[in-house]
Order: structure tokens, then sequence, then C-alpha cells
């Protein structure tokens, strides 16, 4: 299992946890993390050909549970763990485990209310005859009702 806390954070300062990974026969030898920035590949998001962030990569002993990290820039990551057994260095079995989040510090979102910017329905339903829905009771005043 590898956490990393919320999906979506302001917060640069990240706590990697993890934990059940075993190997009965050899032993787990090391834990290597690394982060990288994702960035658009049309109109997708992918990490092909990436460098790992600078400075926020590293490898722990067996015993490790955790690692910190920091995030600077704006963006969306993807936090890599790769577990490898004692068989030997580089060359033993690996097990991989990935986990995805949003961090962006600066970012806020705000209602407008100053008028400038109304906000209306660009489209309706034709099952409505397209009469904007007010009232969402049925005949016995059962549901929610809008009030505006």
């Amino acid at each position: 299992m590898l956490e990393r806390g919320p999906a979506i954070t302001k917060n640069g300062a990240i706590t990697l946890c993890w934990s059940g990974w075993r190997d009965d026969d050899s032993g787990i030898a090391e834990y290597e993390y690394e982060v990288f920035k994702l960035r658009p590949f049309g109109d997708v998001l992918g990490m092909r050909g990436l460098a790992p962030v600078a400075g926020q990569t590293g490898t722990v002993g067996a015993g490790a549970t955790q690692a910190s990290i920091l995030l600077t820039e704006p963006g969306v990551y993807c936090i890599v763990l790769t577990v490898e057994d004692a068989c030997g260095p580089n060359d033993g079995n690996v097990v991989i485990a990935r986990r995805f989040l949003i961090y962006d510090d600066n970012s806020t979102v705000e209602a407008d209310t100053s008028g400038h910017h109304p906000m209306w329905a660009e489209s309706t339903s034709d099952v409505t005859g397209g009469v904007w829905q007010t009232n969402l009771q049925d005949a016995m005043d059962n549901g929610p009702q809008v009030i505006y």
C-alpha cells in the first residue's frame, strides 16, 4: 500500500507512507520513490520520457515506512514507489505502485457576485419544452423544492 495524503492539496509538504510489502523468501532490500510532474501529450497527461522532479527522489532501506517530498510548482504529479527484494542489487524482483495528486497552492475558485459575468443556461432539454425547472416536487408535494 502507498499513501500520499489528499488527492488535491494546497500543501506542498507531502509525507509518503507505505506498508504491507514483504518477500518471505529473500526479504525486502529497499524502497525507491520518484516524483514526476505530468505534462500534456496531445489531449492527455503523461510522464513518458520525463525525468523525476529534481530533489524529489530517494532510496531508503527495508525498515523505512515513509519519506517526505516537497512540491513547489502547481501541477498534476505522479508518485512512483518501487519495492525491490533482496535477491541482489538491480536484479531482484520488483513491484511498483503509483499514486497521483494535484498540487496547487495559489489558485482559488470564487463566485463572481458583481453581476458583470452572469450565469445562464446555454441549452435546454426538449423533454421540458425549454422551460427551466423550478420545482422538483411531485403532485403530493414530496421531494425537494427549489427556492430562488
